[in-house]
């Protein structure tokens, strides 16, 4: 027998189970995209019964995004508002609003004065600080601070109105 021959016999022997894996795993992701799918539209289904067509604008993301705990007060009024049957889904449709603004956000850190405005309620904002030169006091030495991404909050609307506290107390 050739010496290399049951090498080539072992590797091929391996390449054929790996090749099976592989159609195995395939099946798999065809089955779970089904299965998400399916869910996507059952849930589309469900929430027809929503006023306006902009207020689901993706079941897709209401399935596959995470819930997002929150306060029981908002969770109920978004239930109400969109009329939907679970505070579950009312919590999957605040995290995918929360996931939105905090991706868009973070994708366009590096640009200064970037904004996201939120009608009527508010504004957050990119600003970018540059590190300063500070004296240490006991040392005397100066040091350069580092540079500095904050993210703003500005309320707007009947907020704003709000925070104005009137001088008839």
């Amino acid at each position: 027998m050739i010496p290399g021959l049951s090498t080539i016999e072992a590797v091929g022997a391996e390449l054929t189970s790996i090749s099976a894996d592989a159609v195995r795993l395939s099946k798999r992701i065809d089955r779970a995209r089904e299965t998400a799918l399916s869910a996507a539209a059952e849930l589309a289904k469900a929430s027809s019964r929503v006023s306006s067509p902009k207020a689901v604008a993706s079941p897709v993301a209401l399935t596959v995004g995470r819930s997002f705990r929150t306060s029981p007060v908002l969770t109920a009024r978004v239930q109400d508002a969109l009329n939907l049957s679970t505070k579950r889904e009312a919590e999957a449709v605040i995290g995918s609003v929360v996931a939105a603004l905090e991706e868009t956000l973070a994708e366009n850190l590096d640009r200064d004065g970037f904004s996201v405005k939120l009608g009527r309620f508010g504004k957050l904002t990119v600003h970018h600080k540059p590190g300063v030169f500070r004296k240490i006091p006991f040392t005397g030495e100066s040091k350069m601070t580092k540079e500095k991404r904050k993210v703003r909050f500005v309320v707007l609307g009947r907020l704003r109105q709000l925070e104005k506290v009137s001088d008839d107390r």
